[in-house]
């Protein structure tokens, strides 16, 4: 009998394809997100406070995320931008419509590429576990053999001959 695909197998199988395969892309996406913030922060906050902020961070509220809502949108419809470095605790800023909506339209292609990279994990790991066996996986998606530790199996096996006796 050939050797088996375990979930745990097809698990991390698939999340190294993933890995793999939505990396680089979404990475990129999350950074561009995060240059229109930052663009965003130093066209609507004044130099002035921005600069008083960075001299005296130690003495104010800080926060790792940026708030952007729409001019004369509720108090709910915000984007939170997080971010590696500090920044003063501020009240969201107002965008205009058309900053607001290039802001969105890269938040999601975020959310998209996010989504798009559940689904694959899941149609991968899918996949590995209707192939069932290394032989399949070896000749029909050997992309992932890479990441399968296949190990023959060392488990005892019963005598039967005298259980099997009884029935007869």
């Amino acid at each position: 009998m050939g050797n088996r695909v375990t979930r745990t197998m097809a698990e991390h199988a698939s999340e190294m394809l993933t890995e793999k395969a939505y990396k680089e892309k979404l990475e990129e996406a999350r950074e561009e997100l995060k240059t229109i913030g930052l663009a965003m922060y130093e066209k609507y906050v004044p130099k002035a406070v921005r600069d008083a902020a960075k001299a005296h961070i130690e003495i104010l509220e800080d926060t790792s995320s940026l708030r952007f809502v729409v001019e004369g949108a509720s108090s709910w419809d915000y984007k939170n931008i997080y971010y590696n470095e500090r920044f003063p605790r501020l009240k969201p800023i107002i965008l205009t419509a058309k900053d607001w909506k290039t802001l969105c339209a890269q938040d999601r292609l975020v959310n998209q590429l996010e989504k798009e990279k559940r689904e694959y994990c899941d149609n991968v790991e899918q996949a590995l576990m209707n192939l069932r066996t290394e032989k399949n996986v070896r000749e029909q998606f050997p992309e992932a053999l890479p990441f399968m530790t296949f190990t023959t199996c060392t488990a005892l096996v019963p005598n039967l001959n005298a259980l099997r006796m009884k029935l007869k």
